[in-house]
């Protein structure tokens, strides 16, 4: 059975997608800076600064497995096999972050202010049990031992965001001496949410069993199943149906650093800076075509075929699933409120140090402001990160090392030329295998003067 067709979540959390923006540091230029601190905003020393786009995506999960090889293999089989695994309860986060043209310019001496605009798919599921999801559609067959008793997990869920902000982001010189400078800084974002899915399994028990054909099926099943969906994305994924307005809503960033300087005119020796990035809400209008709830009643004399012939079972669409199974699926609800679903709100600290021109050590640590386990929160991992940078003329080479929930320790490698960034915070660890692939890549233009 194609229970809810993961092809959404597969794509999302299989490609070298949403990476957490890389630390702030030389690696990243100014106005990307401004994104994870708006204190930080800067045109490094021009006019104005560009950005004309910014990838990033990330897949981590407490059960990956992932190695370099892995990452050729077909979206949904690299999600059961190298993601998800195929035998244990797992917990993870993924998706894209693409920060697209935003534009920086000195306003004075004092001040630097700009325009951001940015679109990002948030995915975290929580407690999701493999072995059930080997089951459902597989590309390739998993040998696997029946009979096999469902563990009694109290909620298996999974929550998918599409949203889009367009910001107004200032950074201000507060107080200046010859050897200390303090700045604030803030973003103001106008966010519209593009799309949202969900499905929250509750109490679910039942057997899977293989009958003489060795096909498999599920039996002597309870518990209750909730489908949740906004907007038309992930049924029909387009660029349209990602910007188009829908329910809008505020968000904010604030910031603050402190920089010390030897002397001067001379560049910063040491910077210290926090912020708290995305504040608010996201706002979403159900879809009462697909977001309904059940009751799961399968007798143990019934089966319900994991690999039949479903239509329609896209996992933004999966109550039609549910809907052509009346006698399994009992409905008891339906919704087509406004709801609203928390960013992924995060503290973040960072201390920077030049050895030399030429070295730069940048540490950092992030803590989720949002709870876990909650489809109306949306999680990001907390980390601790240490990334120790080579600055040569253009050249910026860094090796990121971190340490994460879910992904445990991790190693990267980064390379930036004057306005192109491209990196990895997990390429290295991967040669040995690790619980995270990620990916950020992208091109800032500065006035010449």
């Amino acid at each position: 059975m194609r229970l809810t067709g993961i092809a959404v979540l597969a794509g999302i959390l299989s490609l070298p997608a949403r990476a957490q923006t890389p630390a702030a540091g030389p690696g990243v230029p100014g106005i990307v800076n401004g994104f994870r601190n708006p204190a930080l905003l800067d045109t490094e020393g021009k006019p104005w600064a560009l950005n004309i786009v910014q990838f990033g995506g990330r897949a981590t999960s407490n059960t990956a497995s992932i190695h370099i090889g892995d990452l050729g293999k077909k979206g949904a089989d690299f999600l059961r096999s190298d993601i998800l695994g195929t035998s244990s309860v797992s917990t993870g986060v993924g998706g894209l972050d693409i920060k697209g043209p935003s534009f920086a310019f000195r306003a004075s001496d004092r001040l630097t202010v700009g325009i951001t605009t940015r679109a990002r798919i948030h995915a975290n599921y929580g407690d999701v049990d493999g072995r059930l999801l080997s089951e459902i559609g597989e590309i390739t067959k998993v040998e696997q031992s029946y009979p096999y008793r469902l563990p009694q997990i109290a909620n298996m869920q999974t929550s998918i965001a599409a949203f889009t902000d367009i910001g107004a982001t200032f950074s201000y010189e507060l107080a200046r001496t010859d050897h200390h400078r303090v700045r604030v800084g803030g973003t103001l974002k106008y966010v519209n949410g593009a799309a949202h899915t969900s499905i929250d399994v509750s109490e679910l028990t039942g057997t899977i069993r293989l009958n003489s054909d060795r096909v498999s099926y599920i039996t002597a099943a309870t518990g209750t199943v909730s489908a949740l969906t906004a907007g038309k994305l992930f049924n029909n994924f387009s660029l349209g149906n990602l910007l188009k307005p829908r329910k809008g809503s505020l968000g904010a960033d604030i910031g603050v650093s402190y920089a010390f300087h030897t002397s001067a005119g001379e560049p910063w020796k040491f910077r210290l800076s926090a912020s708290v990035t995305d504040i608010g809400n996201i706002r979403y209008r159900a879809d009462s075509a697909y977001s309904k709830s059940y009751d799961i009643d399968i007798a143990s004399d019934k089966r319900l075929y994991f690999n039949g012939s479903f239509n329609n079972s896209l996992f933004s669409r999966a109550s039609r699933v549910f809907d052509s199974y009346p006698q399994y699926f009992k409905r008891t609800g339906r919704r087509n409120d406004i709801y609203t679903v928390a960013l992924p709100a995060m503290l973040h600290v960072q201390a920077d140090y030049r050895f030399s021109p030429q070295w730069i050590v940048n540490a950092a640590a992030g803590m989720s402001l949002q709870g876990q386990h909650d489809l109306y929160k949306l999680y990001e991992v907390p980390y601790i990160a240490l990334a120790p940078s080579w600055v040569r003329n253009n050249v910026v080479l860094s090796v990121p090392l971190a340490y994460q929930e879910y992904a445990g320790l991790t190693a990267g490698a980064s390379v930036r030329y004057k306005g192109f960034a491209i990196g990895s915070n997990s390429i290295l660890s991967a040669v040995f295998g690790g619980k995270q692939v990620d990916l950020h890549i992208g091109y800032v233009i500065s006035s010449q003067k």
